[in-house]
Order: structure tokens, then C-alpha cells, then sequence
């Protein structure tokens, strides 16, 4: 379970209030909408991880945020200071920051990776916090993203295009991966393999591969089930003189769900 806060807060600068309540949660926490972050966590996670929470808002600050600083770590704790006798911040697991639209951000969402210490009421609380600045309608896809920054400290995914050769010299990377949510556009498809297995989310759901090799049957990536979900072939060394190999990963991905 990840207990999530989203708030809605806005500050004397812009006291306006852009986004209705039920859209937030719409967006976030409700499981009944295909398109919500909800329902992207439990279908990728295979039901390991769920998001449960509430949405509060909107709440004012008490004060001009026209710089952005909330999205410091030392902004962030100005903002809980000033929302502490609201909020019980010591059963957050994932702070979901919504404010109005701000150009002094520079970010349609923004997230720590993985949890920050901040000093509540409560005595010292942890938590991973993302901040969605005046987000348009629908933004499941964004929240998805950010926390995939906030769950384990994912980066965002790139694609390494080699053409029409498996692997070589002329390959190069390419500005976003479209099967991942990780990527920069934050346009959908389920968290890469290394992602999920950095999170937890396999189990025998992994093979490594040896050396002998072998034949695996691998189910879609995007379904629930006992079978298995991804191949790991060890690669260790160097590529060339500046890039280090990882392991490789194969899985199988079809049009099914957020696939």
C-alpha cells in the first residue's frame, strides 16, 4: 500500500482554484477510471502495489510563491509548516502537490527521488514528494511518471536505436522510449523491466538467462499471471571506451491495458 496525499494548495500570489477536487481524485486515486495512476500502479505493479489516499483542497498558503520555491526541498518544508495543523504528514507515503499554473516553474511535474526527511508536528516524517504545476485534463499519465521518480528513484527511459543491426557501433540513443511511461512525454506503457525489478514488482517472474541459452515462453508483459514476464542476460564489461553494458532484458509487449 502507498498512502497517498493529494493536495490541492495554492498561495497568495494566485489564490485561483483551476482544478475541481473529484477531477484530482479522478485522476490519482479512483481504480474505476482505466485511466488514473490508480489503476496504472496496480496493473503494472501485477497487483503487488496499490495507491490508497485521499485529496485535500483547496488549502491556501500563506504566503507569495511567484518563484517556485516550493519545489526545494527547503520549499517544501515552508509548505508544511504552514499546512501542519491540517494535515497529519506522518501517514504520507507520496506527497502529490497540485498548484496553479505557474511559468516560474518550468515543468508540467516535478518529483523527488524516491523519500525526503522533513520536521512536522509529528516529529520527523519521510516521504517522496511531486509537485503537478496547473495540470490539463487527463493527467493519470504525468502522475504515473512522477512516481515512478518517487517509488525507487527511476530515471527517465531512452530509446537505443540501432536500425536494421541488433547491436553495434552506429547505434545511438533516441529522446524517449514510447513503451515506457518513463519516458520524457510521460505517454504510457508499463515501467520497463529493470524498473519493475528495482521496485519488487517480479518474482519468479524473472528468468536469467546462462550461457547454454535455452527456449523461454514468455507471457505479454502487460498481463497477470504465474508465467514469465522477462528474460535477464547478463552482460558485464565495457561497450566502448565510455559507456559501461548492463544487463539486457527482453520482454514481450502487447496493445493490452497501458501496454
Amino acid at each position: 500500500e502507498q498512502r497517498v496525499l493529494v493536495t490541492l494548495v495554492n498561495f497568495t500570489n494566485d489564490p485561483s482554484t483551476p482544478l475541481l477536487v473529484a477531477d484530482a481524485d479522478d485522476q490519482v486515486l479512483d481504480e474505476t477510471n482505466p485511466d488514473s495512476a490508480a489503476s496504472y500502479v496496480l496493473e503494472a505493479s501485477y497487483g503487488r502495489a496499490w495507491l490508497a489516499g485521499s485529496v485535500q483542497g483547496w488549502l491556501s498558503a500563506s504566503y507569495d510563491d511567484a518563484s517556485c520555491l516550493v519545489r526545494t526541498p527547503s520549499g517544501t518544508q515552508q509548505l508544511i509548516d504552514d499546512l501542519d495543523p491540517l494535515i497529519d504528514f506522518s501517514v504520507v507515503d507520496r506527497s502529490i502537490l497540485i498548484i496553479p499554473q505557474n511559468g516560474s516553474c518550468g515543468f508540467a511535474g516535478i518529483s523527488s527521488l524516491g523519500k525526503w526527511s522533513f520536521t512536522s508536528d509529528e516529529g520527523t516524517v519521510s516521504f517522496s514528494r511531486v509537485i503537478l504545476n496547473g495540470p490539463a485534463l487527463p493527467f493519470g499519465a504525468l502522475v504515473s511518471h512522477e512516481l515512478g521518480h518517487s517509488f525507487n528513484g527511476l530515471q527517465h527511459s531512452l530509446d537505443w536505436e540501432c536500425g536494421a543491426t541488433t547491436l553495434g557501433p552506429g547505434c545511438s540513443a533516441v529522446n524517449g522510449d514510447g513503451y515506457d511511461v518513463m519516458n520524457s512525454g510521460a505517454n504510457g506503457g508499463h515501467f520497463t523491466p529493470p524498473g519493475k525489478h528495482a521496485l519488487e514488482w517480479f518474482d519468479t517472474q524473472i528468468v536469467d538467462v546462462t550461457g547454454a541459452g535455452g527456449t523461454f515462453l514468455l507471457e505479454p508483459y502487460e498481463t497477470t499471471g504465474p508465467g514469465i514476464m522477462a528474460l535477464r542476460i547478463r552482460a558485464a564489461g565495457f561497450y566502448d571506451d565510455y559507456r559501461e553494458l548492463a544487463d539486457y532484458w527482453v520482454s514481450y509487449r502487447k496493445p493490452i491495458g497501458f501496454g
